[in-house]
């Protein structure tokens, strides 16, 4: 199911004048029906805010030369279960259930949370946002897989 409604909000906070029909379709409708968006610039205009401008954390912090943002964010799967303590993260489906020191291999606690904004400052993002660990259990070690007999609760977790 595609929910226009979602994307009138989205535009709405852009605080742009617009006309959308609200409408839901299946996936068997959809190479049938023809989306119609009208949006009317010559209304009343505000500023957006510098901090939409942003993209997600990168692997290769060069990246950064050639961009211009405001804001920067590090999260997903990896800092779900991040271990901020000893920099042992998990990294669920994506990689064999693998708690290892993917995230950073320092000793440091928050290392790789530290890395980041070092990196953001260097290239002036004054907006960095990651994620915090709410989930209940962070990795416990690096030693590899984690099997199904050791799920959270196990020796291989600890609780947040």
């Amino acid at each position: 199911m595609i929910h226009f409604k979602r994307c009138a909000a989205f535009l709405a906070a852009l605080a742009l004048p617009m006309t959308i029909v609200p409408q839901t379709i299946t996936a068997a409708d959809s190479n049938q029906y023809a989306m119609n968006i009208t949006v009317d610039l010559s209304g009343e205009q505000k500023a957006i805010s510098p901090y939409i401008y942003g993209m997600n954390k990168y692997d290769d912090a060069s990246v950064l030369d050639d961009v211009r943002i405001s804001a920067v964010r590090q999260g997903g799967n990896r800092l779900t279960a991040y271990n901020w303590e000893t920099n042992a993260s998990n990294a669920g489906e994506d990689w064999k259930h693998s708690s290892d020191s993917f995230m950073s291999s320092s000793n440091e606690p928050a290392a790789c949370v530290q890395e980041f904004s070092d990196i953001a400052v260097k290239h002036d993002i004054p907006y960095r946002l990651t994620t915090l660990q709410m989930a209940g259990y962070v990795a416990a070690d690096k030693d590899g897989s984690v099997s199904e007999a050791e799920t959270a609760p196990s020796s291989r977790w600890n609780t947040v």
